[in-house]
């Protein structure tokens, strides 16, 4: 946690500016188990669906946002100065409570 308080103070500097922050977890990309997933150790991961069929499959999106949702971005950006960007899965609906202030 040092680390992150370290980043916080220095990103409050006369300079601002965005701030990159590692540090070590107890078990850095542990997945947490979830129903549905399948681990490695499952014999359909190990040899793949019948008819060699792929487990997973991609639906392609918008490369790029409409300039509605451009200009909404750009809104939120620039009424938070000092914004922090979380990235990654998040299952717990309630922590953008926390997050969006």
């Amino acid at each position: 946690m040092r680390a992150a308080f370290s980043a916080v103070a220095v990103s409050l500097r006369a300079t601002p500016g965005p701030v990159h922050v590692n540090f070590p977890l107890q078990e850095p990309l542990a997945p947490d188990p979830v129903d549905g997933d399948i681990p490695a150790e499952d014999p359909l991961a190990r040899e793949g669906r019948p008819g060699r069929r792929p487990l997973t499959s991609v639906l392609r999106g918008v490369v790029t946002p409409d300039e509605e949702l451009a200009s909404q971005l750009a809104l939120m950006i620039d009424e938070r100065p000092r914004g922090v960007v979380l990235a990654g899965r998040q299952r717990d609906s309630a922590i953008a409570k926390g997050v969006n202030r």
